[in-house]
């Protein structure tokens, strides 16, 4: 919880160590997250940016998380509540092109999105899941968690509930607590076996007898 940069880092090195050796990896990630030029970047607690050059250096990027379940056998899911608005969205575009990691294009000068996070790109067997659409922000709620973390907590834990409608199911909820301003959305394609998170069905795609990282 409210983590600096360097033990942010450390703690994404040590899940992704455990996940190699598990079927299911899935993390979670409330926090500030900016999109600068097609990149997701999540920003730790101690980030001091005056500029947007300075993001690159002082922030992990959803790259980093994705590279983090990589390895696990069976299902890899990254659920980001990270979707606010861009604090950056008024600096010149000069200046953002400079933002990044050395993977960048320097000279792109695309404009910012104001809202949001970019729409990601997920391998085959990767589930990746935005509390809001991209391009749009999520609400914070009015109680101590954000209608997208309500119904997170309220659905991972169904019983005998395949994951892909419990996904469903915390949209529909969203959409009903939020009036249908925010929708969340997922990215990625599933495979035809079907998992559960919680229940007691070992027939099928069971867990019970699987290391499972988290």
């Amino acid at each position: 919880i409210d983590l600096p940069l360097k033990d942010l880092i450390q703690t994404v090195s040590s899940f992704s160590f455990k996940s190699e050796t598990s079927d299911i990896a899935l993390i979670y990630y409330a926090g500030h997250g900016v999109e600068l030029n097609g990149q997701n970047f999540l920003i730790p607690v101690d980030v001091k940016i005056v500029k947007p050059s300075d993001v690159g250096a002082q922030a992990i990027t959803l790259k980093q998380l994705l590279a983090a379940v990589e390895n696990a056998r069976k299902l890899r899911i990254v659920i980001l509540d990270s979707c606010r608005n861009n604090p950056f969205s008024d600096w010149p575009v000069q200046e953002v092109a400079k933002a990044g990691t050395e993977d960048f294009d320097s000279s792109e000068t695309r404009s910012l999105r104001k809202h949001g996070l970019a729409e990601p790109s997920v391998d085959k067997g990767t589930l990746v899941v935005y509390a809001a659409k991209d391009g749009e922000v999520a609400l914070d709620g009015e109680g101590g968690h954000s209608p997208f973390a309500k119904a997170l907590i309220d659905q991972l834990p169904a019983r005998n509930t395949e994951i892909g409608m419990m996904f469903r199911q915390v949209r529909d909820a969203v959409l009903r607590q939020t009036k249908n301003k925010q929708e969340p959305h997922f990215y990625g394609s599933l495979s035809g076996v079907p998992f559960f998170l919680a229940g007691s069905d070992t027939n099928i795609a069971s867990l019970t007898d699987r290391k499972t990282a988290w």
